[in-house]
């Protein structure tokens, strides 16, 4: 599983990272990290208070895309989060 991800450390990175659903440039779906949990950007807004306390908490929040592997899930909505490039190829199918 690739997932490429920075850290937001003030809410204004929260903020802008979760006003838009695409990375720009590129059109990535993005998604947002709390210390291991995953969420779409849509429960990310729904949440955006939680996410807040655990900036000023100096919790780990991140933004990021998922490139490749298989897909994640919201653990909101439990609606399923399609990597960019699919499902990483196992080593058999490469040959």
């Amino acid at each position: 599983m690739a997932i490429d991800k920075r850290r937001l450390d003030t809410l204004r990175e929260i903020k802008n990272a979760i006003r838009n659903k695409y990375a720009f440039p590129g059109g990535y779906r993005l998604i947002v990290t709390l210390e291991g949990e995953v969420f779409c950007t849509d429960c990310a807004r729904k949440n955006f208070r939680e996410l807040a306390d655990n900036v000023r908490a100096d919790r780990t929040v991140e933004v990021g895309v998922h490139w490749e592997g298989e897909p994640l899930h919201c653990d909101e909505c439990n609606v399923a989060i399609e990597s960019e490039y699919g499902p990483t190829p196992t080593d058999a199918e490469e040959f």
